[in-house]
Parts: C-alpha cells; structure tokens; sequence
C-alpha cells in the first residue's frame, strides 16, 4: 500500500507498507473483529485452507483434464503464417514444460493446405489430360510439345500477375487458375493450326509460322476479350459471395491474358524451331498408334458432317426439338437444390448433449461420460475425443454439453464425417433423460462469412418487445419447422424454466436491525457462492 514519500539527505523515499498475504498463517492469525477487549481472529471463526475453487466447468481431452486455449489471427493476416508462428511457439513452450501434454485439437491451416494441395493437384491432372487430348488429336510429339510448353509459361506469368497484384494462393485463386488452364490452349491451337495450314500450302516454316499467328490474331484477341468480357460482372459483386469470386475472375483474367501473349509470341517462335519442315502437317500415318488416332478422328469428323447435313435438311424439326429441350430445361430447374456452401469432410464431428434445465454438473458429467462411451463403440474412425460441459459461452450451462470428435484423416475411413454424424443420430436418438444432437463440421472456409452467432446452416431471428409472445412465437416457428422433411435437428436459443429459490426480505425488520437489502443480499451470496475479499500469493 503506497503511504506517501519521506525526505532523507538529498533523496526522496517512497514508503510502501507490504498489504499480500505470503502465507496461510498470516491469514489464519488476522484480527477480524475485538469484543469485550478479547480479539478474534480469522482462524477462530473459519477453517482456513489452500484448495480449489468449486468446479463450474469440465473440459477433457482423450479422458484426461484440460485447459484450452483459443488462438485468433487479426484481420488481414496470413491463416498459414500465423499457424506456423503459434506451432514454433508452442514447441518451445513444450520444451520450457516437458510435464505437460500439448495436443492440437484444430488446425485451421491443415484445412487451407489440404484444400489449396487438392486444388493444385486437380489443375496438374487438368493440365496434364489436356496434353494427352492434344497428343491425340494432333498425333504429333514435337507439335504437342509447342503447346504444352506454353501452359506452364502462362501459369507463371500469371503467378507473377498475381504478386504484383496482392493476391495469396487459396482456394479461389487456385480454382480461377484451374478453371484457366483448358483454356490457356485455345489460343495456342488456333495460331498451331493455322500455321499446319499454311506449310501444307507450301510455304516455308519460319513464314509459315510469322503469317500463321498474323492472320488469326484480331481473330483470338476477339475470342479472349469475350470470355473476359464473361466474368467482368464478378468484379462487382458485393458481399461474401464478391470476396469468393473476384480473385477467382481476376486469376482467369490473368491466365487468358497471358496465354494471347504467349500464343501470339511463344507460339509461333516454338513452332519454326522445334517443328520439322518436313513433317509439318503430316501425322506419320505409317505408325499404327498415329494411324489409328488419325482413323478415329476421320470417323468424328464424318459423324460431324452427317450430323450437321442432317440439321440443315431438317432445320423445322430441329428448331422445334431444342425449343423442348430448353423448355425442360427451365421446368428442371426449379428442382435443383441451393445452397450457400456445399457441405465439406473437414474430419470432425460434434455431439451437443443437452439435459432438462438446471441440471448439476456432476449429473450432465456422468452424462456426458455415458454418451461419450456409446461413441467410442460407434465410431471407431476416432483419433481424439474433446469433452466439455458446463457454464462458459453465450449458450453455455451445466446442462449442456458438447463432445468434438476428431476422426483418422480421410484416405483411413470408409465414411465420410456426415456419414459418420447421421448414424451417430440415430444411435444415440434414444439415450434417456437427454437430447442428443450431431453434426459434422463443414464449410469451415466460410465460417467467418456467415451471418449470426451460432454454427447452424439456418437460423431464424424473432425480435420484438414482449418475451412471452417472442416465446410462443418461437414455439409455433419450431413445430412448423420440424415437419420439414430434411430438417433433423431444431432448438430455440432462448432457455426458459431455470429453477430458483426466491428469499422475500422483511423490510421493516431488517431496518430495525440497521441492515439494507443489499447487505443481507451480499451476506447471502458469500455464505452460498464465496465472495473474493483479497488475493494470495504463493511462489510468486
């Protein structure tokens, strides 16, 4: 406790009179009140020990105690950086406590890599089926080689574009890349086979090669501009749905671009230097693998030709046959399902445990340990389990518990987690004296984007004035929503029927006794709950 400054000599003292508690003697032996000259100590009206506070929550991770920490990033930050700072921070922590087991119950970059790899991995294999479609149509090594040389130039000039413009590698950017790469070939076709063209025509490969790209470039600028043109209304988009989709836009934008480039440039030079005068134009029909391609390809071409001979003689017919089509088409379409975010397979389940209001603790604990038993024998897909009950969070209370099942990594498992969730809620439909809700965690990208506070993939807000009628109200908007085919699960945030036990103070008698409500309310809430009147330190 500071106590002022004294002067001594040519310096100025602070005086500060220790007020901490160090032992639990000094709090046993303190006077708490003198009568008739006798004084009375703490120790003489109380048992004073060093002990824990009485549990209003549990949480256990694999069956053991746990302390949980929540990790956020700010806004704008790297989800990938942050994640790698926290796991070289968290190793050195270890090391600082080696009695301690440190386990990662969620991993929001695991998903982000995992979705960025499949992505990437998706685009290699596109890249990679569409150098084998070229190889067969074009039954030609070294002219397959001219175009499959320019799909990864252009992805690296669209890398490059990206940097320069702020753009990170995600799901998006990734999938605007994807979606890029069959098209980055068009262009490139289009200048290759007008350059086949004109050598079957005579004229000298490296002319061949100037001329071919010269007389189809107003013809691919036009092509290009108008598939840009395509997705120039994404760049306007608002909201959540504006944040997914204008990377993905500007990423296609970028791929094209530099493929007209690379097509108008690369392109024409390849050709004059890797393609063969003599071969130009020819697919080598005296080797049975490029003579059965060539065989199959006429045989398209043929099927083409009588096929649209057909169209042109029938032109009435045809007409009529696709205004049906298309007018099925808009019928059909009334019938395809929406939704916001396709459901994912992040490997995680949750169990909501939720028993009668009030409940103790110890009762939703014996609970929770029997629900989290039946789950163990259900699902052996399992790689940890995390336990919590009790008060904490906008919904929390000791009649509510939630246990988050952490499965194998998905290549180990047979179903999949929304499998895995649906037959957990019917097994566990029937568990006595609780209601027993699950779900698979999906969609945990957008987690951030979606509007409310809770997890549900639908939620209904009533406001007003009047509790009581929002209540019944709630009520009436719940028993239509459960006959809903497709809806599982439906539950009203606001709880209702706490039990309580209600003391009427009287308040002329507690004025006679010189004692206000408030005094004996703060008496009563020590007696039952503790209240916390100075602090101990030990060891510190």
């Amino acid at each position: 406790i500071p106590a002022g400054t004294i002067e001594k000599g040519n310096y100025e003292i602070t005086v500060r009179i220790p007020g901490v508690y160090t032992s639990i003697e000094q709090i046993k032996e303190t006077i708490v009140a003198v009568r008739d000259g006798g004084v009375i100590r703490v120790k003489d009206i109380a048992n004073v020990e060093d002990t824990n506070r009485r549990v209003t929550r549990v949480a256990r991770v694999d069956d053991l105690p746990s302390i949980s920490m929540s990790v956020y990033k700010q806004s704008g930050e790297n989800t990938v950086n942050v994640v790698d700072g926290v796991y070289k921070e968290l190793q050195l922590v270890k090391e600082d406590y080696p009695q301690f087991r440190f386990i990662v119950l969620r991993d929001n970059a695991k998903y982000v890599r995992d979705a960025i790899n499949n992505v990437g991995t998706s685009a290699l294999y596109g890249g990679l089926l569409a150098v084998l479609v070229l190889l067969f149509f074009l039954v030609n090594i070294r002219s397959t080689l001219v175009i499959a040389l320019s799909i990864p130039i252009s992805i690296i000039a669209t890398f490059t574009l990206m940097y320069f413009g702020g753009f990170t590698l995600n799901v998006m950017s990734l999938g605007g890349l994807a979606l890029g790469i069959g098209m980055m070939v068009d262009n490139s076709i289009v200048v290759l086979e007008n350059t086949f063209r004109l050598r079957e025509d005579g004229v000298p490969l490296q002319k061949a090669a100037v001329d071919g790209a010269t007389e189809v470039t107003s013809a691919i600028i036009a092509s290009t501009v108008t598939t840009l043109i395509v997705f120039l209304p994404m760049l306007f988009v608002e909201g959540a749905s504006g944040i997914m989709f204008k990377q993905l836009a500007y990423v296609v934008a970028f791929s094209l671009t530099c493929s007209l480039l690379v097509a108008l440039t690369l392109v024409p030079m390849l050709a004059s230097r890797i393609l063969k005068g003599d071969n130009i134009g020819k697919h080598n029909p005296e080797k049975k693998l490029a003579l059965k391609a060539k065989q199959i390809f006429s045989n398209m071409e043929n099927g083409y030709k009588n096929l649209l001979d057909y169209c042109l003689h029938h032109r009435a017919r045809v007409l009529g046959i696709t205004g049906v089509l298309l007018l099925i088409s808009v019928f059909l379409f009334r019938f395809i399902g929406q939704e916001y975010m396709p459901e994912t397979d992040e490997g995680e389940v949750r169990v909501t445990v939720e028993m009668e209001v009030g409940t103790r603790l110890s009762v939703m604990d014996q609970k929770l340990r029997e629900v989290k038993e039946m789950v163990k024998e259900l699902v052996p897909e399992i790689e940890s389990i995390e336990e919590r009950a009790g008060s904490g969070g906008w919904r929390g209370g000791a009649n509510r518990g939630n246990i988050t099942l952490k499965l194998v990594p998905k290549a180990m498992r047979n179903r999949s987690s929304l499998d895995i969730a649906a037959d957990l809620s019917r097994q566990l439909s029937n568990v006595p004296g609780a209601i027993i809700r699950t779900r698979a965690s999906g969609g945990q990208m957008m987690m951030g984007m979606r509007g409310g506070g809770g997890e549900e993939r639908l939620q209904i807000e009533i406001r007003g004035y009047d509790l009581e009628v929002g209540q019944n109200l709630a009520q009436e908007v719940k028993r239509v929503v459960e006959k809903i085919k497709g809806v599982t699960d439906v539950s009203i945030s606001r709880v209702e029927g706490t039990p309580e036990q209600r003391l009427i103070i009287d308040r002329q008698k507690a004025s006679e006794m010189k004692l206000s409500v408030n005094q004996i309310g703060n008496f009563i809430s020590t007696i039952l709950s503790g209240s916390q009147a100075s602090q101990f330190r030990e060891a510190g």
